[in-house]
C-alpha cells in the first residue's frame, strides 16, 4: 500500500511539474506580448519627439536668421527639391505628425499655403526678402 501512494505520489509529483511548466510557457508568452508592446510604445514615442524637436530647431533657426536680418525684411524660404526655384514668405514651422512638419508660407502674390515635408525630406534654404 505504501509502494501504490509513492507511486500515485510521483505521478502526482510529474502532473504538477508538467502543470508548472505549462504556466511558466504561459507567463513567458505573456511577458514577452508586454515586452513587444511596451518597446512598439517607445517607439512611437520616439518617432512623436523626432517631428517636434525638428520642428522647433527649424523654428529656432528661423528666429534666428529673423533676428540677423533685421525688422526691415522678411524671412523668405526656397524649397530645393522642387522643379523650379519659388520663393515663399516663411510665416510658421509647426509638427503635425511625428515625421511630418508643416510650412505656413505666402507666395509670391501673398497667397496663404503650406508645405507639408517628412523630415526625411526637409531641404531648404533661407533669404532675405522684402518686408511684407
Amino acid at each position: 500500500m505504501l509502494k501504490k501512494m509513492n507511486q500515485s505520489l510521483s505521478k502526482e509529483e510529474i502532473e504538477f511539474q508538467e502543470n508548472l511548466k505549462e504556466i511558466d510557457n504561459e507567463i513567458d508568452k505573456i511577458q514577452r506580448k508586454e515586452i513587444i508592446l511596451l518597446l512598439s510604445l517607445l517607439e512611437e514615442r520616439q518617432r512623436e519627439t523626432l517631428g517636434n524637436k525638428t520642428a522647433d530647431r527649424l523654428q529656432e533657426k528661423f528666429l534666428k536668421f529673423q533676428k540677423a536680418i533685421g525688422g526691415d525684411y522678411s524671412v523668405g524660404i526656397i524649397f530645393v527639391n522642387y522643379s523650379k526655384e519659388l520663393t515663399f514668405y516663411l510665416q510658421d514651422i509647426s509638427c503635425i505628425d511625428s515625421n511630418v512638419i508643416l510650412f505656413s508660407v505666402l507666395d509670391s502674390s501673398f497667397v496663404e499655403a503650406e508645405i507639408i515635408q517628412h523630415v526625411s525630406q526637409i531641404n531648404f534654404t533661407l533669404v532675405k526678402t522684402p518686408k511684407i
